[in-house]
């Protein structure tokens, strides 16, 4: 299953970006950080070996995890290389500033609450696949998310007065 950084901007970025920026490693980690180890390996061998995979479950649901996965991943490296995006305010003076720790974070976060939207859309959908679709036997094994959510937390240095969920 691969996702190309073509598809990566266009599901996570509103504008066209020069290729290259993206490397083919930062998506794959990206697809190990927020698919693989919250779906469960069994069902991505399942989903990678079925060539009749349904394109709803890959294009509409994995593709947009793994695409934000790679914003979130590498939200920084983007900060220095995306000047167009809304990410690097510009100074009156015409000199770019790098937002703060405090705002990347807030970013950050607001990224994740939507690859934890995605990836609860995803359960949601596979577990409804998994009663009554006519394709189940792909769905045999997934049981739900095997990492909630909810315990996915901010590992770092907390700053006063800020909460990372």
């Amino acid at each position: 299953m691969m996702i190309t950084e073509a598809e990566v901007y266009n599901i996570a970025f509103n504008r066209n970006i020069e290729s290259g920026l993206i490397k083919q490693s930062q998506i794959q980690i990206a697809k190990r950080n927020w698919i693989d180890s919250f779906i469960g390996s069994d069902f991505v061998k399942d989903i990678e070996a079925d060539t009749n995979t349904y394109e709803t479950l890959i294009t509409q649901y994995i593709k947009p995890v793994i695409a934000w996965g790679v914003l979130y991943n590498n939200l920084n490296y983007f900060l220095f290389s995306v000047t167009d995006k809304g990410l690097i305010q510009l100074l009156v003076e015409g000199t770019a500033s790098i937002l703060d720790n405090q705002t990347k974070m807030e970013i950050k976060r607001e990224i994740k609450n939507t690859i934890f939207g995605l990836l609860k859309e995803l359960e949601t959908y596979c577990l409804e696949e998994k009663q009554g679709s006519p394709g189940a036997d792909l769905y045999k094994n997934f049981t739900g998310l095997e990492l909630e959510t909810s315990q996915a937390f901010f590992k770092g240095k907390p700053r006063k007065g800020l909460k990372y969920y």
